[in-house]
């Protein structure tokens, strides 16, 4: 059987904090289209919440494809 590499259209990972925050590679890229080997990071500081605040991250995988993360501030 032949290994066939996965072509996504396009994936991206994105934090819903006001007016957005996509996370990319050190080359700034935010759309990915091709297979990589990547550390992601945001493009800007994520604000700190407040308790009982929510956020959420989609990882968008392409083709209509997403994962939603949906993350609760509390206090330690």
């Amino acid at each position: 059987m032949k290994s066939v590499k996965w072509k996504p259209v396009q994936q991206s990972v994105y934090l819903n904090q006001g007016s957005g925050v996509y996370f990319s590679n050190s080359s700034g890229l935010k759309y990915i289209t091709s297979d990589i080997n990547t550390i992601l990071t945001s493009e800007k500081a994520i604000a700190t919440g407040t308790k009982g605040a929510t956020k959420t991250i989609t990882v968008t995988l392409g083709q209509g494809f997403s994962a939603i993360y949906t993350f609760e501030w509390r206090e330690i």
